[in-house]
């Protein structure tokens, strides 16, 4: 049985830095963590386990991933690997998947969610549960975000009797001023 790659990473990690961390590889294109994603994805957490059989890393406690200037923090979070035979895996990965307190952050917009599932075949984030999305532009409460990483095309709500969409839209000019104190009550 060959040993993924992934394996030794993090556990080289875990003896340097007493928490696990690593830089995953991914090859394919995209990233999870945006568009030109193409650099290395760290990430840390209190603790990891490997399965090799189901080509899978899960990272608990406190994960955050980070490539180039995006970044995903959740409770848990599961790597799964591509798989090239039946007990053999790269360390390019085929999809992760956020659970718990879900945070996607990116330069243009903050996304939290109860979940977040990231496909590399078709390069996009997939947040559900109560998610509530961030930006200069305003803020959307929803039950479901599905965004392109590359395109930065999204699509909120589910069209067949999900929780309708919410959004508060800020005009060019008269975006809130966050620098300056309220009023005080009289």
């Amino acid at each position: 049985m060959q040993r993924a790659p992934l394996l030794a990473l993090a556990l080289t990690a875990l003896v340097a830095a007493g928490s696990a961390q690593a830089q995953l590889p991914n090859k394919s294109g995209g990233g999870l963590l945006g568009p030109h994603g193409q650099g290395p994805l760290g990430i840390n957490s209190d603790s990891w386990s490997y399965d090799p059989d189901a080509c899978l890393a899960i990272w608990k406690g406190r994960v955050e991933a980070t490539q180039d200037q995006t970044r995903m923090r959740a409770d848990q979070v599961n790597v799964y690997n591509h798989r090239t035979g039946p007990k053999t895996c790269t360390g390019d990965y085929d999809r992760m998947e956020a659970n718990g307190n879900v945070f996607y952050v990116t330069p243009d917009l903050k996304a939290k969610g109860d979940k977040a599932v990231y496909l590399v075949a078709n390069d996009t984030v997939t947040i559900t549960g109560r998610v509530i999305v961030t930006s200069d532009q305003g803020v959307t409460e929803t039950n479901k975000l599905v965004l392109n990483v590359n395109t930065n095309e999204a699509t909120m709500g589910e069209p067949t009797g999900g929780q309708r969409v919410k959004a508060v839209i800020y005009p060019n000019t008269a975006k809130p001023n966050t620098d300056k104190k309220a009023p005080a009550a009289k």
